[in-house]
């Protein structure tokens, strides 16, 4: 089995954005693609927590994908997002993030 380009790991890495499908054809043919980084320095499972694709994201961790990242898993199995976490770790503004804070208070 032969290592994958850099365009692969990109395309796993996009797709992880909501093609599971997709994800799982890539995993399977390159299994050492699953901690690898797109081009644009993100993992497969950061996109899919960006993204809220909780089908992908929990594919990717049962396969062994690194759980590092501002994604948690509550009752119900419902994926949420910290969203000052990820606007800062995303290297977005920290008003940004707070200001999501704030209006998922209001609106709960």
């Amino acid at each position: 089995m032969s290592e994958p380009s850099q365009d692969i790991i990109d395309t796993f890495v996009g797709s992880a954005h909501g093609d599971l499908a997709k994800v799982k054809e890539l995993l399977a043919e390159y299994p050492s693609i699953l901690n690898q980084s797109a081009s644009w320095k993100e993992l497969a499972i950061e996109a899919a927590a960006q993204t809220g694709r909780a089908d992908i994201a929990e594919f990717l961790l049962e396969a062994g994908a690194p759980n590092r990242h501002p994604l948690q898993l509550v009752p119900h199995r419902k994926w949420t997002m910290n969203p000052i976490v990820f606007h800062i770790a995303s290297g977005q503004s920290f008003f940004t993030g707070l200001l999501l804070l704030i209006v998922a208070a209001l609106l709960s």
